[in-house]
């Protein structure tokens, strides 16, 4: 029967002590099961250590404690005391516990070391970096707005600690977050030059691991307005003409025409659309408008068509010339009754028991009464 590692040690034990002065040599048979010879002689294996050290971030003149796992033989314990260092400690510093304190910004490694002795003859250890980083970011102006294109702003900004004094030396990585109608460049150093109105764009800062965002928006404002043609006339309902309002801000860069405002005085006469075609809608004379940040242009419009003649109703009405028509004749434009009157001479209906002022005789002919002859020319003497 198999005995227990403790009953084989308090058996062995001196013979082992023997042994270890070179008074006996000692064969044992291979019956000890799994029992080790450390286990027999009291003395145990050496330890096998390992430190795994999780590494972190902690912002200037903020602080965080580091996690270190001892693992003895596979393991984990928490009784072997650790030696923390830095390797600048310009950047980081840490003490006993493994709490981490950021003094500058910058990469430091700490390690975490079991000291030979303490459980084992040899040392053992493990290293990870520590990244100190500022603890905020700000951007100036962080909302504004540029009003002619080609204009530059250069943002400023300013990075903070944990305690809120700012961090000198720093310079933030710039980019274009959202610019949705391309309004902005971004040039070095979070310089931006505007390009053109539209939209609001974002511009992102960034340090470390804090970011920061600026809104710009351009839109320019109109120092000049021209409106093409100063004037025009249209000589049909329906005709139609484009206007062009040339619109330019202070540096002499066009402006967007869907910033300009188009109206009309009279609506009746012409009407405008959103980019300036006009449409006549009645004879008369109209002005229209284009308006951009206070600053107004206008067009002279005349619109002339032809006038209306109502030819044929005025001709049917000339054919009926009997009894309750006469008032629809009077209502035809007196110039047309004239014209039609010459036209329709001897065709209009008229009363058969009138006397005929023409005869088979041909026309202009005037009939003789009986009796009646016509005198005779008097021959003047030679």
């Amino acid at each position: 029967m198999r005995r227990s590692c403790n009953s084989l040690r308090g058996v062995l034990q001196p013979a082992l002590q023997l042994v270890r002065a070179g008074l006996l040599v000692l064969s044992l048979p291979l019956v000890l099961g799994t029992c080790r010879l450390g286990d027999l002689t009291g003395t145990p294996d050496e330890p096998v250590l390992e430190v795994v050290l999780a590494g972190t971030i902690v912002g200037v003149a903020d602080t965080a404690t580091l996690s270190a796992t001892v693992l003895v033989n596979g393991a984990e314990t928490d009784s072997v005391p650790l030696q923390w260092t830095s390797s600048d400690s310009a950047i980081a510093v840490v003490d006993s516990t493994g709490m981490v304190r950021g003094r500058a910004r910058g990469t430091a490694v700490i390690t975490a070391e079991i000291i030979g002795g303490s459980v084992t003859s040899d040392s053992a250890g493990d290293s990870d970096s520590v990244w100190v980083v500022a603890a905020s970011l700000e951007l100036a102006p962080d909302d504004t707005t540029l009003t002619a294109a080609e204009d530059t702003l250069c943002l400023r900004h300013l990075a903070r600690d944990a305690n809120g004094a700012p961090l000198l030396d720093t310079s933030p990585t710039y980019s274009v977050e959202d610019d949705p109608d391309s309004t902005i460049a971004l040039s070095a150093g979070g310089c931006v030059v505007s390009r053109t109105s539209g939209r609001t764009a974002t511009v992102l800062g960034s340090l470390d691991t804090v970011t920061a965002t600026a809104d710009v928006t351009v839109h320019q404002t109109v120092t000049a307005l021209v409106v093409e043609p100063d004037s025009a006339e249209l000589l049909a309902i329906g005709a139609t003409v484009q206007l062009d309002a040339e619109a330019q801000d202070r540096n002499g860069n066009p402006v967007p025409v869907n910033l300009i405002n188009w109206t009309s005085n009279d609506e009746s006469v012409a009407a405008v659309d959103t980019v300036g075609e006009v449409t006549a809608t009645g004879s008369g004379s109209a002005w229209i408008h284009a308006v951009a940040d206070q600053l107004e242009d206008s067009a002279y419009i005349d619109v002339n068509p032809p006038p209306v003649r109502e030819d044929r109703e005025c001709g049917e009405r000339l054919a009926d010339l009997d009894g309750d028509n006469e008032r629809q004749l009077m209502a035809c434009p007196l110039e047309d009754l004239r014209r039609r009157l010459r036209g329709h001479a001897g065709q209009h209906p008229r009363d058969p028991d009138a006397p005929s002022l023409r005869s088979a005789s041909g026309p202009g002919h005037v009939p003789r009464h009986a009796g009646h002859r016509a005198p005779r020319r008097q021959r003047q003497p030679g």
